[in-house]
Parts: structure tokens; sequence; C-alpha cells
């Protein structure tokens, strides 16, 4: 298993315009976000969770592929 984890930020303008090279206010703020990923245990299958800050499970989605 690979995990990523990144910080949260509170942006006072829109992503979308720093991305396209506007200048922004970033502030940090205390919670972030991990991703989790692993090796399925079906091929040609990929399986997505979602979890909220309770642990509990607020989307769900299978996607399969050639």
């Amino acid at each position: 298993m690979q995990r990523f984890y990144s910080n949260g930020k509170l942006l006072l303008t829109g992503e979308y315009l720093v991305m396209q090279g506007a200048e922004a206010l970033a502030i940090p703020v205390k919670y972030g976000q991990d991703l989790r990923v692993e090796t399925s245990a079906i091929p040609g299958e990929l399986t997505w969770k979602s979890y909220d800050e309770n642990g509990k499970i607020w989307f769900s989605a299978r996607f399969k592929y050639p």
C-alpha cells in the first residue's frame, strides 16, 4: 500500500485563477487529506471509497477498465 498526504489550506482567491498564474493568499488549516493506493484483488477494476472526518464512507464507486 502507498499513502500520500497533503496539508489543508484555505485559499482567499479562486484555485483555478491561481493555477493560471494569479497571486493568492492561503491560510493553513488543521485538517488535510490522504490518499491510499492498494492493488485490486479483481483485475481490471478500480474501487474508490471516500471517508468523512468520522471515518464513515460518504462516497463509494467501482469502475471497470480494459
